[in-house]
C-alpha cells in the first residue's frame, strides 16, 4: 500500500482538527436546558441524557433520506439508509481486516481458512450487533474515539513503519478501536472506514483488478437487502426495546426515524417550528470533558484491558510493544476514567449510575470482547509466525455465546409483539372520529413507533401531539416539549377547541417494563374539563399519590407505584418528584375545572412536597415563580425551603429574596390557597 506523504498528513490533520472542533461544539449539555433554550434538542431524552456531538449532520442526512420521492413509507426509507451505512461499514471492515493480515504476513494472504473465518465472523458481528442486541444509540462519542485511535495508528504505520510492522499496527489499531464495539456500530466510523478503503480501491483499480471491487459491490448490495429486511422486520414490531438492553431504545430505523422529528424539527407550539442550532461557546470546555473524554476514557479502558489480556495470552516476549502499550493505556485511561467519573458525580451522580448500568449489562458484550481477543491474538501471532490456539478457543467461545443470546432475544421480541394490548389499541384507534387530535401522554416511545408503522398509514386525518420527542409521523405532527409538560399540551387542547376538532388523550405505560403484561393502553375521551381529564392523567408517570387521590382503588395506581418509587426515590434531592410537581403547578394556573378535584390534587401533591429533601426544589421553585410574576407565591416557597431544611439552601440568599416581596399569610393550614 502506498504511504501517505507528510504534507498530506498535515493538511488532513488540519481538516481533522476543524471537524473535531465543530463536532464538539454541536454537543448538548442537558435535555431540559436544550428545550428551554431552543438549542440543539437531545436525541437521548428517553435515556435522560444529552445527545452526542456531531448529531446535526446525521439527523440532517436521515431527514433528507426520509423525504426522498420514493413509493415507501418514511420509516422504510430510513431503514434503507441504515442498511446502506451498516453494509458499507461491514464491507469496510472486511477489506481492512484482510489488508491487516496481508501486511502482517509480509504481503502474503496467510492461512486462507482461518483468515476468511475470522474476517467473516467479525464482519457479521459488526453490522448485526446493533439490531440483534437492540442498542439504539449508534452515534455516541465512542465512534469518534474509534476513528481517532484507528486513524492515528494507521497514519503512524504508513509514515514510519515497514510493511510487516505496519501490519502489527493495523492489528493493534483494530483491536483498540473495536473494543468500543461493545456499545454499538457508530455511524461516525463510516468516514474513517472510507478513508482506509480508498487506498485499497485505488490500488485495485491501477493494477487492473476490476473484478475485486465489482465482487465487493455485489456482496455489498446483497448485504444491503438482507440488512434492510432485517431492520424492517424489527422496527415493524409494535413494541419498546428498552427492557432488553438498557439504555437502548429500539430498532435502528425506529430510533433514527424518531430523531428526524425529535431532533431536527422542534415544534415549540402547534404552529411554530424552530430549527435548532449549536450550543453556546461558553459550554465548550465542560462538554469537552463530559461528552468526549469521559466516554472515550471508558471505552479505551476496555481496549487497554483487551490488550493486556492479549499480552498475557501471547506472553510478554512475543510482542513486548503490545504488552507495554496495553499497560500504559490501561493505567492512563483508568486513572482519567475514575477521576472523571468521580468529578462528574460530584455534580449529579449520573456518570456513576451509567457506569453501573454498563457493568450490569456486560453479558451483552462478551461475544464481541471474545472475538476481539481472538483477533488480536491471531494478527499478532501471524506477524510473529506463530500459531495461537488461545485465539481459536476465543473465537469458538464467541460464536457459541452469540448463538446462545440470539434466540433468546428473538423469543422475547415475539412475546412482546404478541402482547394483549395491541388489539385493544387498534380497536381504539379505529373508533376515533375523523379529524381528531390525539394527545399522547408520558414517555410515548412505543406509542409513537406504533403510530408510524400502523396508525398514520391508515388514518391520515389524525393530528398527533406527544409530550415526548419520540417520533410521531404523519401529515401533521407536533413535538411540543419534554414528557409530562401540561403547559404545552394545554396549547394542543386549546388549538383543538379553536379549530373545532375532537381531542382524545392516549395514556400508555411510560415505564417500559410494564409492556411485559402489566397493563394495556387506555384511551379516554378528552372532555371540556382539561384539568380532570388531561393534567391528572399526565401525573400518572411521576406522581402516584396524585393519581391515587383522583382515582382511588384503581389498578392504574398500583401499577405505577412500585416503578415510580424505584425510579425516583433514589434521587437525593427529589428531582424526579419536583419535575412532576412543577408541571402540575403550571397546570393549576390554567385550571378552570372542578375545584373539588383540584383541591384533592393539591393536597396529595403537597403531602409529597413537604419533605425535607424538597428544600432545594422549593427554593428553585420560588425563583421560577418570582420570575413569572407571582411574588407572593415565590415568598412562600423561599420560606418553606428554609423551614424544611435550612442546611440545604443558603439562608442569606433566601432572606434577601424575601425583601421587597409582598407578604402572604401562610401556614400549613393555608398552603392550599387557590392559584
Amino acid at each position: 500500500m502506498k504511504r501517505f506523504y507528510r504534507h498530506q498528513v498535515f493538511w488532513g490533520g488540519l481538516v481533522f482538527v476543524w471537524l473535531f472542533g465543530w463536532y464538539a461544539l454541536t454537543a448538548a449539555t442537558t435535555p431540559t436546558g436544550l428545550t428551554d433554550a431552543d438549542e440543539l434538542m437531545a436525541a437521548g431524552y428517553g435515556l435522560k441524557a444529552a445527545h452526542p456531538p456531531g448529531y446535526p449532520v446525521l439527523v440532517g442526512l436521515i431527514f433528507l433520506t426520509s423525504h426522498l420521492p420514493l413509493p415507501l413509507a418514511p420509516v422504510h426509507q430510513v431503514n434503507l439508509l441504515a442498511a446502506l451505512m451498516m453494509a458499507l461499514a461491514g464491507c469496510g471492515f472486511w477489506m481492512v481486516f484482510n489488508q491487516s493480515l496481508k501486511l502482517s504476513r509480509g504481503g502474503k494472504a496467510g492461512l486462507p481458512i482461518m483468515n476468511h473465518l475470522a474476517v467473516a465472523w467479525g464482519t457479521i458481528m459488526v453490522f448485526s450487533m446493533v439490531p440483534i442486541w437492540l442498542q439504539g444509540v449508534v452515534m455516541e462519542v465512542v465512534g469518534w474515539s474509534l476513528l481517532l485511535a484507528l486513524g492515528s495508528l494507521v497514519f503512524i504505520g504508513q509514515l514510519y513503519l515497514k510493511p510487516k510492522e505496519a501490519g502489527n499496527w493495523y492489528g493493534l489499531a483494530l483491536t483498540l478501536g473495536l473494543m468500543v464495539m461493545h456499545h454499538q456500530l457508530s455511524w461516525w466510523w463510516v468516514p474513517g472506514l472510507v478513508i482506509l478503503m480508498g487506498p485499497l480501491v485505488k490500488q485495485w483499480w491501477r493494477q487492473g483488478q476490476i473484478s475485486t471491487p465489482v465482487r465487493a459491490l455485489g456482496l455489498w448490495l446483497l448485504v444491503i437487502l438482507a440488512q434492510w429486511w432485517w431492520l424492517d422486520w424489527l422496527t415493524a414490531a409494535p413494541m419498546d426495546w428498552h427492557w432488553l438492553r438498557a439504555p437502548g431504545i429500539k430498532g435502528l430505523g425506529a430510533y433514527f426515524f424518531r430523531d428526524i422529528y425529535g431532533g431536527l424539527r422542534v415544534e415549540t407550539g402547534l404552529n411554530q417550528t424552530t430549527y435548532v442550532t449549536a450550543v453556546k461557546f461558553k459550554e465548550f470546555w465542560s462538554l469537552a470533558y463530559r461528552y468526549f473524554f469521559s466516554e472515550v476514557v471508558e471505552n479505551l479502558s476496555w481496549g487497554a484491558i483487551g490488550l493486556a489480556l492479549v499480552g498475557l495470552v501471547l506472553g510478554a516476549k512475543t510482542w513486548p510493544k503490545t504488552w507495554f502499550m496495553g499497560l500504559l493505556v490501561l493505567t492512563l485511561t483508568l486513572t482519567l476514567g475514575v477521576g472523571g467519573y468521580l468529578a462528574v458525580s460530584l455534580t449529579d451522580g449520573s456518570e456513576l449510575t451509567n457506569l453501573g448500568d454498563r457493568l450490569i449489562n456486560l453479558r451483552m458484550y462478551v461475544p464481541g470482547l471474545m472475538w476481539l481477543g481472538f483477533w488480536a491474538a491471531y494478527t499478532i501471532s501471524l506477524a510473529n509466525r506463530q500459531r495461537s490456539s488461545w485465539g481459536i478457543v476465543l473465537l469458538g467461545l464467541s460464536v457459541m455465546w452469540w448463538l446462545a443470546i440470539f434466540p433468546g432475544n428473538l423469543e422475547q421480541i415475539r412475546q412482546v409483539t404478541q402482547s394483549q394490548w395491541w388489539p385493544v389499541m387498534k380497536t381504539a384507534i379505529d373508533q376515533l372520529p375523523p379529524e381528531s387530535v390525539v394527545i399522547c401522554l408520558g414517555d410515548a416511545t412505543c406509542f409513537s413507533l406504533w403510530y408510524v408503522n400502523e396508525v398514520l398509514e391508515e388514518r391520515q386525518d389524525l393530528r398527533v401531539v406527544t409530550a415526548s420527542p419520540y417520533l410521531v409521523s404523519g401529515t401533521e405532527v407536533g413535538v411540543i416539549g419534554y414528557p409530562d409538560n401540561p403547559f404545552r399540551i394545554g396549547e394542543a387542547i386549546s388549538w383543538a377547541r379553536e379549530n373545532g376538532r375532537p381531542s382524545y388523550v392516549a395514556e400508555l405505560t411510560p415505564y417500559y417494563r410494564d409492556f411485559l403484561g402489566l397493563g394495556q393502553g387506555v384511551f379516554l375521551p378528552q372532555s371540556g374539563n382539561i384539568w380532570q381529564r388531561l393534567d391528572c392523567l399526565l401525573e400518572v408517570s411521576s406522581m402516584p399519590e396524585v393519581t391515587e387521590a383522583l382515582f382511588p382503588g384503581e389498578n392504574l395506581v398500583q401499577r405505577w407505584r412500585q416503578a415510580w418509587y424505584e425510579q425516583q426515590t433514589t434521587s437525593e434531592d427529589g428531582s424526579g418528584i419536583c419535575q412532576g410537581g412543577l408541571s402540575l403547578i403550571k397546570a393549576m394556573e390554567r385550571c378552570t375545572g372542578d375545584q373539588a378535584t383540584a383541591c384533592r390534587l393539591r393536597n396529595a401533591w403537597w403531602a409529597v412536597m413537604l419533605e425535607p429533601r424538597m428544600a432545594n426544589f422549593r427554593f428553585n421553585l420560588g425563583q421560577v415563580l418570582e420570575t413569572a410574576g407571582w411574588p407572593a407565591l415565590a415568598k412562600r416557597e423561599y420560606r418553606l425551603s428554609l423551614a424544611l431544611d435550612p442546611s440545604k439552601v443558603t439562608a442569606g440568599e433566601a432572606v434577601s429574596r424575601l425583601q421587597g416581596v409582598a407578604e402572604l399569610p401562610w401556614g400549613l393550614n393555608q398552603i392550599y390557597v387557590d392559584f
